[in-house]
């Protein structure tokens, strides 16, 4: 018994030590849907086949950039990765002429998008080019869609690669044309100084246009930013210039055009906790309590940035006597903003139910001193 008693304080003071955010790691878990995808990346540089030394796919929402691997017989896949919309591809590969060791980037303006959990095949993937004076000129590319004859693969659904238009009529081709070609010999790391450039330059121009529509909401409304957001909207085909229309309806109060575009969203991206955000809080506010509590829940666990969704289910819990969860939601969103009064007002009546004198005491005079 004196063992149990011993074990139990151990694990109680273990716990007591861990910050706020390890935590919520153990008691809500991220959640995040995902798929698992293969291709055949069929590449060749003048008649020589070239196997890619990385292949990357690049999410649209995010613009978080995932580096496919590649299995003993040249098949490049990717496991668990997140639903949603991405664009397709960047890659690296080296060859030879002469005995002179060249290095090369390329890119293609293709985009697919998973919404559903399971196993894809983006088919085969044809990309042949030459290299002039280390100038990237493409010859053929192509798209076929085909079933993997692996076993391994042989469940992979297929899945379309659609081009969203020619490389040269892309934003990205005036600064890096077809792709980029260094004699190893000679110079070191220009390749991956253009990767990198390539891999940031659609999001610092998508979050230039968004900064721009909100400069311009700000000075002639409404009706004006949503015109300047569907300009965006047709020339890029982003998803993010939805969210920004979502998000102004719901500033408006305009609450049900808004859910029908987050709810479009989350079809598109199921991943987004932002999207969760909004539509819990929507629900809060109409109380309507079972769907506020299903889609705050979500948005945690897909570990939204969203201060306000910890604070509204830390409500939600203490309401229902969770108060343990409900104190650390409550603490949590004070991590995020620990002068915001709503958050500290939640804390101290979850602190007064629990008895925390301590807690309470400077709870008080942290309002108190807010307030004056």
């Amino acid at each position: 018994m004196k063992k149990i008693i011993f074990a139990l304080f151990v694990f109680m003071l273990f716990f007591s030590c861990k910050s706020i955010s390890q935590k919520m790691e153990e008691s809500f878990k991220p959640s995040f849907i995902s798929a698992n995808i293969v291709l055949k990346f069929i590449f060749y540089i003048r008649a020589e086949t070239i196997v890619p030394d990385a292949f990357f796919v690049q999410n649209l929402n995010t613009f978080k950039v995932y580096q496919l691997k590649t299995d003993p017989e040249n098949i490049l896949y990717y496991d668990n990765l997140p639903l949603g919309e991405y664009r397709f591809a960047y890659w690296t590969g080296t060859y030879s002429v002469n005995k002179t060791k060249i290095k090369m980037f390329g890119y293609a303006n293709y985009k697919f998008s998973i919404t559903e959990t399971g196993y894809f095949n983006l088919g085969n993937f044809r990309y042949k080019c030459d290299i002039d004076s280390l100038v990237v000129a493409p010859t053929l590319i192509e798209v076929v869609q085909t079933a993997r004859n692996e076993p391994k693969f042989l469940h992979y659904r297929s899945i379309l690669l659609k081009e969203e238009s020619p490389v040269d009529k892309t934003e990205l081709y005036p600064t890096f044309f077809y792709g980029f070609a260094e004699d190893l010999d000679r110079h070191q790391g220009e390749t991956e100084r253009y990767l990198n450039k390539a891999m940031v330059f659609e999001e610092n121009l998508i979050y230039s246009y968004l900064k721009e529509i909100d400069e311009y909401y700000k000075k002639n409304g409404l009706d004006f930013a949503l015109i300047l957001i569907d300009k965006y909207l047709n020339k890029t085909q982003n998803i993010n210039f939805l969210a920004k229309k979502a998000k102004i309806f719901y500033k408006e109060q305009k609450f049900l055009e808004a859910e029908k575009l987050f709810l479009e969203l989350l079809k598109k991206d199921p991943n987004s906790g932002e999207y969760y955000s909004y539509l819990g809080e929507k629900y809060f506010k109409e109380n309507d309590l079972e769907k506020a509590r299903i889609n705050l829940f979500r948005a945690i666990s897909l570990r939204t940035k969203d201060s306000s969704t910890y604070d509204l289910y830390a409500s939600i819990l203490f309401n229902e006597n969770h108060l343990e969860a409900a104190k650390l939601l409550s603490d949590y969103s004070l991590e995020f903003e620990k002068d915001n009064l709503t958050f500290l007002k939640t804390n101290l009546k979850i602190s007064e139910k629990l008895g925390d004198k301590k807690q309470i005491e400077k709870l008080t005079k942290k309002i108190e001193s807010l307030h004056n």
